[in-house]
């Protein structure tokens, strides 16, 4: 079964990386319905180079949507409001994909028959793993993280974090959380974990695969860190009502 798919990048001041990005979205053997690109205020020329790719002639329907600088959950949330498809892939706008990445990510939604499917995390990988030292360490971190942590956590309903930088949504399911919350520095993961608490089933396709680019010097690596770290604690603070619940499970007595 074919479900209607639409793939929403929130962009801010990506000018050097977005054409590529989209150029790999416009090669996915899926039939996409439209690509919904929020620009978030940029000061550079990241949306002259959507334009380009516009004018270029897309096979697929490019939707360039500009707003003031409001951070990256409220331009998810206006692309959400543009995106017309019953499923939303949502990807970071320096994440390449592969031409199955996007099949991969909806043919679990194509088989859900309960309708109880909310989400689906994707594989982020370190596409500058080969910069320097610092990048490959990262590199190695990924694949301990999502090949090793979060495949445990798919194993037992308990997926935490639900990845931005590559992940399909069931576009009623966010609606019903809110959209993605602006109270927390991790909107992804809170939109997970809420996700969680209204009875949706969140999995992890171990096959839908995207490089995504690291930092590659320490003050950048810290605060992209301190960003993560501080966003998933308010994440779990905001949604601490899961902790220790039996009808959570493992994700409740484990995971958080």
């Amino acid at each position: 079964m074919r479900v209607r798919t639409s793939v929403v990048l929130a962009a801010y001041n990506e000018e050097t990386v977005i054409a590529r990005t989209l150029e790999t979205i416009l090669a996915s053997d899926y039939p996409v319905r439209e690509i919904v690109v929020v620009d978030d205020g940029s000061t550079d020329g990241t949306a002259a180079a959507v334009r380009r790719v516009q004018s270029a002639g897309s096979p697929v329907p490019i939707v360039l949507v500009r707003q003031a600088n409001a951070g990256k959950a409220m331009a998810l949330n206006h692309g959400l409001s543009r995106a017309s498809g019953d499923v939303v892939v949502t990807l970071d706008a320096d994440t390449i994909v592969a031409p199955d990445t996007i099949t991969n990510l909806i043919r679990h939604f194509a088989i859900d028959a309960s309708g109880r499917l909310g989400a689906v995390a994707g594989v982020v990988r370190v596409g500058n793993r080969s910069r320097n030292l610092l990048t490959r360490w990262q590199s190695l971190e990924y694949l301990t993280q999502i090949g090793l942590d979060r495949s445990a956590q798919d194993a037992l309903g308990a997926i935490s974090i639900i990845p931005g930088a590559c992940a399909a949504w069931r576009k009623t399911a966010i609606l019903e959380a809110g959209g993605y919350s602006e109270a927390t520095l991790a909107e992804d993961c809170d939109l997970a974990l809420t996700l969680h608490q209204l009875g949706w089933r969140v999995t992890q396709d171990d096959e839908a695969v995207a490089l995504t680019e690291a930092p590659e010097n320490v003050d950048d690596l810290l605060k992209q860190r301190v960003r993560w770290t501080y966003g998933t604690l308010q994440a779990m603070y905001k949604n601490r009502r899961i902790l220790f619940r039996a009808r959570y499970g493992a994700l409740g007595w484990w995971v958080l």
